[in-house]
């Protein structure tokens, strides 16, 4: 049951981040670690020192917590996607995530 739930979150996920490409930047990264918190943010921190946080009002909020936990825990890279064009520092526009 778990892992058809997991299966079925990181379906919505792939699928809500391609129902978004439009003049997005995706950027291939990996986790350094994955945070909630505060009032429902979620906080991304990857490998080579950029974040990003996806607020509870982010309606792909819990299939983009579950492909970083699950790209975190097994050692996998991620390619985030963001709407500003710029792969460098903090985000708070994270559109989709992408298990690598």
């Amino acid at each position: 049951m778990k892992r058809s739930l997991l299966l079925l979150l990181i379906s919505l996920g792939a699928w809500s981040a391609a129902a978004t490409a439009q003049a997005e930047t995706t950027c291939e990264v990996s986790m350094a670690s994955v945070f909630a918190g505060y009032a429902g943010v979620i906080w991304l921190t990857f490998a080579d020192g950029s974040s990003a946080e996806v607020p509870l009002s982010n309606p792909s909020q819990t299939a983009i917590l579950s492909l970083a936990v699950s790209a975190h825990l097994a050692g996998r890279r991620v390619a985030i996607r963001y709407s500003d064009g710029v792969c460098e520092g903090h985000h708070a526009n994270v559109t989709g995530l992408f298990l690598k």
